[in-house]
């Protein structure tokens, strides 16, 4: 009987496993079938094209741009679409084992995993060649090699605790928190240091790991200069971007704040403190960097199906109205979902933005600078391979996260011609997106009109200029 009971639990495991696959695959499928069917780039999010571009031009900053220059040296360009959802895949199977390893409730995981398929944030960054994804890959190997009784999962843990701090600083404080959280929270830790190590204090192989990460962070800060934050890779909008329903490019669905709301109650009475430590942290960065959001609603999602569990486990007067409620707000996380995900194809560079910018690649010199809006620089970098003015990461376009550069705004050719000669900018890329959203009376667009600006070529609103 206890036979039949043990298979049984592990089929289950494995059908949770394989459904759990077939979402987050279908999730980040649909991006790529829209493109597709639109015509549009296959690669997904403007962090792609950064470590895409990046990727020939190694240093120990940006050391985890190697595997995306080995994935594109080996792998053909058709086919790096595929990539982050191979590496979507890996996170969600390393998840699932240190749950079971931890002895997480499956109900707890699984609705955890299916909310985050569901989260816009988790869509733009998994979607795409992101630096959080080996981020999260690296981290969750760690803990899970920590659970090993042998001593060198205990070294390769640190060593995958160290990769991991040389994504970002804010990511690398992050897990040093999440360190020192499971070192306290799990309860079998020393049983399983004791395993690692003979005739050694836990306490003291604990406070190790915890040491080297930090000389790690604090080494790759001050010797490496690694960045602060990874992104940001759009202008930035302090509170759209924390809500996708408002129109932005990551954030959270209103819903998922509705029950993120109610778990935070719930959780709080429960004594659960230990998770508000790195909620506090992450929300007091994303408004520094809100492309940081991607961890912050990790740990909404989290505190959000905790306390969902437990207002669905709670006896209601009208059983209907728990039911309503319940069903309202996953069919609101569907709909958040399904416009995000078109939202998100929509915002991709269409094939007349890439011949416009293979055309700048083809006719500019090697050493042309390209005159664009930041939220263009890593496409320009990518598919022309040229250096840009502005970017968000670099310090001229990071200057410029929530308003337009000065070169946009000059109202006269006295101005504007000095600047450009003083830049030796001679290559303009304007987009249809540009001409909707910056002025055609006043500023750069309206000195196109002058005889020195030559359009060189168009295509469907993606525009090359030549300034002579």
């Amino acid at each position: 009987m206890s036979k039949v009971v043990k298979s049984n639990k592990i089929g289950f495991k494995i059908s949770q496993k394989i459904v759990l696959l077939m979402v987050f695959s279908i999730i980040l499928l649909a991006p790529l079938i829209l493109n597709y069917y639109q015509d549009r780039s296959l690669i997904i999010g403007k962090e792609s094209y950064f470590n895409l571009a990046q990727a020939n031009q190694m240093n120990l900053s940006n050391w985890y741009n190697y595997p995306f220059y080995m994935i594109k040296l080996i792998i053909p360009e058709s086919f790096l679409m595929f990539i982050p959802i191979v590496l979507s895949i890996m996170i969600v199977l390393l998840f699932l084992n240190l749950a079971e390893k931890l002895e997480m409730e499956n109900k707890l995981t699984s609705i955890f995993l299916l909310l985050l398929a569901l989260c816009p944030s988790t869509i733009l960054v998994l979607a795409g060649l992101s630096a959080y994804s080996l981020f999260l890959i690296f981290s969750l190997s760690g803990f899970l090699l920590l659970q090993r009784k042998d001593k060198w999962s205990g070294y390769l843990a640190i060593l995958c605790f160290i990769l991991a701090t040389f994504i970002d600083t804010a990511s690398g404080i992050l897990l040093l928190i999440f360190q020192a959280i499971y070192f306290f929270k799990v309860k079998d830790t020393q049983r399983i240091n004791k395993n690692y190590y003979e005739n050694k204090n836990p306490k003291t192989i604990n406070l190790r790991i915890i040491s080297i990460t930090t000389i790690s962070i604090i080494l790759a800060t001050l010797v490496l200069k690694i960045p602060l934050f990874i992104g940001p890779f759009h202008a930035q909008q302090s509170f759209n971007d924390f809500i996708s329903d408002l129109g932005s490019f990551s954030g959270m669905s209103v819903f998922l704040l509705i029950l993120f709301l109610m778990g935070l109650i719930l959780t709080w009475k429960h004594k659960d403190y230990w998770i508000y430590i790195p909620l506090a942290f992450s929300l007091a960065l994303t408004f520094s960097n809100t492309y940081f959001i991607f961890f912050l609603v990790i740990i909404i999602a989290f505190l959000a199906v905790k306390g969902g569990l437990i207002l669905w486990e709670k006896e209601w007067n009208l059983p209907e109205l728990k039911t309503f409620t319940f069903l309202l707000i996953i069919l609101g996380l569907a709909f958040s979902t399904i416009t995000y995900v078109d939202r998100l194809s929509q915002s991709s560079v269409s094939s007349a933005e890439m011949e416009a910018l293979n055309w700048i690649g083809d006719n500019s010199p090697q050493d042309a600078i390209i005159l664009s809006l930041p939220e263009n620089g890593e496409t320009i970098s990518y598919f022309a391979q040229r250096e840009v003015v502005y970017s968000f990461q670099q310090k001229s376009g990071l200057k410029y996260l929530d308003r337009t550069p000065p070169l946009f705004k000059f109202d006269y050719i006295k101005d504007l011609f000095p600047e450009l000669e003083k830049e030796k900018i001679h290559y303009l890329y304007i987009t249809q997106k540009m001409r909707e959203d910056l002025p055609a009376d006043r500023g750069l667009l309206y000195l196109l009109k002058n005889e020195r600006f030559k359009l060189a070529y168009s295509s469907e609103g993606a525009e090359a200029w030549v300034f002579e």
